[in-house]
């Protein structure tokens, strides 16, 4: 089975696999973790590494995962990606999850969204 490899790591306590973050917690209750990097499919369906600013969100109840970037190399038409047209996964290094999406419009902007819960 394939792994979709996100570079971060959503542990508070440990440190980011390939990035470095900060932490506030938000009036509801939920921690964002800012991610400087992680890796995303371009255009094509190739794996690629952003530098943008990232956030991940977490409670009690689960995370969530939003990766974006810039200039991301397209053929020029809109890319749709997850599980079911990819085969891949998402992770945090700590996590994996099957309910995910990415989009890549045609004019290079892509935005990953990976949604993990626990009971």
């Amino acid at each position: 089975m394939k792994k979709f490899w996100v570079s971060v790591s959503l542990a508070v306590a440990a440190p980011l696999v390939l990035g470095l973050a900060s932490s506030s917690a938000s009036a509801e209750g939920a921690q964002v973790l800012d991610v400087s990097k992680c890796t995303i499919l371009d255009g094509y369906g190739e794996l690629y590494p952003t530098t943008d600013k990232n956030q991940a969100v977490f409670n009690k109840n689960g995370d969530v995962l939003r990766c974006s970037a810039k200039e991301v190399p397209t053929p020029g038409q809109v890319a749709r990606f997850n599980k079911k047209n990819t085969g891949y996964r998402c992770c945090t290094g700590r996590h994996l999850t099957d309910d995910w999406h990415q989009v890549v419009s045609a004019a290079g902007n892509a935005t990953l969204i990976c949604k993990f819960k626990f009971d």
